[in-house]
């Protein structure tokens, strides 16, 4: 936002960004023992997740299918993924959504706006923002309308770890060296370029050779 607003050409970010705490120095400090909290998951709310990932899987398959018989591009889906917030903003402000849907598309990002244009409630300067190629640069949306745009518009079905991946590689491929996920989608991240716009070794899990040598070579 900083630097569209201001027309710079770049901003620079740091690893440290991506980790609530610097890593490097977390691995360097001394402990003697870790400490993990785990939350006991009873079976409803196993349930749920389970139904709410099968109903995020069978709604891509459906637009997946939808985009195929329309013959809608790679290039024509990925515009649509760039402006998903965007429709998404739309659809918030038209219908009662809740306090947490709104503050997540709305509230803290318009907050945000205003703390570098000094225009409060400045809705229109917002979305205008969504519209250009800062927002469409930024290294998680960039990623994540490129993965997206290759599922919905490819002839194979939607996995059911795809939605995941996404957002985990999107997350990771900015800031992280490795990345290990399936063999399909590391395809997908190699055909895409992704993997070197973003200068990060991306393997599948059968490719234990490469991955030994690549670990033994840094």
């Amino acid at each position: 936002m900083n630097a569209y607003y201001k027309s710079l050409d770049g901003i620079n970010i740091q690893h440290k960004e991506a980790f609530m705490e610097d890593p490097i120095s977390e691995l360097y400090s001394e402990k003697d023992f870790i400490i993990t909290f785990k939350e006991r998951i009873n079976s409803k709310i196993i349930e749920e997740v389970k139904e709410k990932k099968k109903k995020l899987i069978s709604e891509l398959e459906e637009l997946r299918l939808k985009c195929t018989l329309k013959g809608i591009t790679f290039e024509d889906q990925l515009n649509l993924e760039y402006q998903g917030v965007i429709q998404a903003i739309s659809i918030c402000l038209e219908e009662n959504y809740d306090f947490d849907t709104y503050m997540t598309l709305i509230g803290i990002p318009l907050y945000c706006w205003e703390q570098i244009s000094g225009k409060p409630h400045d809705i229109k300067g917002l979305i205008e923002f969504y519209k250009s190629e800062y927002y469409r640069k930024m290294p998680y949306n960039n990623i994540r309308a490129k993965l997206f745009a290759s599922i919905i518009t490819n002839k194979s079905r939607v996995d059911s770890g795809d939605s995941i991946d996404i957002t985990n590689i999107s997350s990771m491929a900015p800031y992280c060296n490795l990345i290990l996920t399936d063999r399909k989608m590391r395809n997908r991240v190699h055909a895409l370029k992704i993997s070197e716009d973003y200068d990060v070794k991306v393997f599948s899990l059968n490719e234990y050779k490469e991955l030994t040598e690549y670990l033994r070579s840094i």
